[in-house]
């Protein structure tokens, strides 16, 4: 009697230890699938109850894509079971993602598709009766009608894949869960998302989120530098080529440098990965790839880099069935890594010029009052200046500007590109009989000092809120006539 190839009762708990980097990575599997079936909209509904199996979290995952004929759901559920296997025209290759990836999260999967709301077919897998030696695979395929939840989303055609059972989930809370998993997928498919697909999480768009920059931020200040791409050509096992597209890019060091350590992390400028490897435009693997015997320094926070290719080249990256990392083999490190390291070092030697450059200057008023002025936390309007004037990075510059104007003020606070700009009124007694003199006359310290001060009154001014900007104004043009009165007098 020839034994069996798997046993299905030990098979099926050792395969959900095979481990997902995190839910995102698991669901990524299903989108991957969503994806191929050519949908334009998924979404994820995640919901908590204390009833139905297991109780606790429940996912769904529901696409507008082609659906599945019996053939094709016949196979969704079984390992290796697949139309495309080792195919490279898309993400999927080995038929394992929706069984994987649905294990490693949750006990129960059921999937649904349908081109009929009505007729959907139905099949599931239980790893409790399964390890119990209950079923030894997949339950029988049936005609269904789509569950009210399901139905809801309104799509004519498509598939869902649901998870119950959830035990493998670190966030219980739906809402944590949602966040996360928006943050995770919105950087994974970044690409996708960026007019391709829409993913919504209980009802909330999925953004795209680009850590390495190199797709433009609107409204962020100061503008990253995007250097020209590197491409490497290889033979695919087919005999063809592919080629391996590598593009750097350096943040805007002058405009971000200023920064609070917490607003830094916040906007992902440290604490982010330096190198994204991208797959058919998914991203499977973020971190220090590829450069040869260059160390990872806090100066490399300051650079970027995407790597990109396509399936055909799967065997020189060491892509495994669950995409979620790289294990480059020695012709692809040998091809790249002594270009990519030059590179870095090159990125990480001009990133230090600027910051030395930037310490040189640091002494100017400007330079300071830019420096502090993420310290002044909330006091002062801070916050409402930051919401009114910048969209993600809150450093502004200050800039001095002695002109004559056209009104009587001695001086006018306004923006100008996100920074602060402070005029003085070159034609006002405030101007010739007090501030060009102290310009003259005064040690360095003290002329610092009063142009910081006149920095803090042109910030406080611009963070009054439109309520209080009557207020301002008169209050300005009552200083101003009296000490253009007093100032003229002596």
């Amino acid at each position: 009697m020839t034994a069996s190839l798997v046993r299905s009762d030990t098979f099926i708990r050792a395969t959900r230890d095979s481990g997902y980097r995190s839910t995102a990575y698991a669901l990524a599997e299903l989108i991957d699938n969503s994806i191929q079936a050519s949908a334009s909209c998924i979404n994820v509904l995640i919901d908590k109850t204390e009833c139905g199996p297991g109780g606790g979290l429940t996912i769904a995952i529901i696409d507008d894509g082609l659906g599945m004929g019996l053939p094709e759901i016949t196979q969704a559920l079984q390992f290796g079971g697949s139309s495309r296997f080792n195919s490279r025209s898309g993400q999927g290759r080995f038929g394992m993602g929706l069984p994987n990836a649905s294990l490693s999260q949750a006990r129960h999967v059921d999937v649904y598709s349908w081109s009929d709301q009505d007729c959907a077919l139905h099949t599931s897998l239980d790893s409790d009766l399964i390890s119990a030696g209950d079923l030894l695979g997949p339950s029988p395929i049936a005609a269904v009608k789509l569950p009210s939840s399901l139905r809801d989303m309104g799509f004519g055609r498509g598939t869902a894949v649901v998870w119950s059972k959830c035990d493998r989930i670190p966030y219980q809370r739906p809402t944590m869960l949602a966040k996360n998993l928006r943050r995770e997928l919105g950087r994974i498919y970044r690409v996708y998302l960026d007019g391709q697909i829409a993913i919504r999480i209980n009802g909330e768009s999925v953004r795209p989120i680009d850590p390495v920059r190199i797709r433009p931020r609107p409204m962020e200040m100061g503008e990253v530098a995007i250097l020209p791409p590197l491409d490497f050509s290889f033979s695919t096992r087919g005999g063809e080529r592919s080629d391996v597209r590598v593009t750097f890019a350096m943040l805007p060091v002058d405009e971000w440098a200023f920064l609070s350590n917490d607003e830094k992390r916040r906007c992902g400028i440290t604490g982010s990965a330096t190198v994204s490897v991208t797959r058919a435009g998914r991203e499977i693997s973020l971190g220090w790839h590829l450069m040869g015997s260059k160390k990872r320094e806090n100066y490399d926070d300051w650079w970027r880099c995407e790597i990109s290719f396509t399936p055909a080249l799967d065997e020189l990256f060491g892509v495994s069935h669950s995409k979620q990392g790289i294990r480059p083999v020695a012709e692809l490190t040998e091809a790249l890594a002594p270009t990519l390291e030059s590179q870095a070092r090159t990125l990480n030697r001009t990133i230090r010029e600027r910051f030395a450059a930037l310490r040189a200057r640091v002494t100017s008023p400007a330079a300071i009052a830019q420096e502090n002025h993420h310290k002044l936390g909330s006091r002062h309007g801070y916050d409402r200046f930051r919401a009114e004037s910048l969209h993600q990075i809150v450093s502004p510059s200050y800039e001095l500007d002695i002109r004559p104007t056209e009104d009587a003020s001695f001086l006018t606070a306004s923006r100008r590109k996100g920074g602060i700009v402070l005029t003085l009124n070159s034609n006002h007694p405030f101007y010739h009989r007090l501030y060009a003199p102290l310009s003259r006359e005064s040690s360095r310290s003290v002329k610092e000092a009063f142009d910081l001060t006149l920095f803090a009154l042109a910030r406080t001014l611009l963070s009054l809120s439109p309520e209080e900007h009557a207020v301002r104004d008169r209050l300005i043009e009552n200083w101003s006539d009296a000490a253009a009165l007093l100032l003229e007098e002596r």
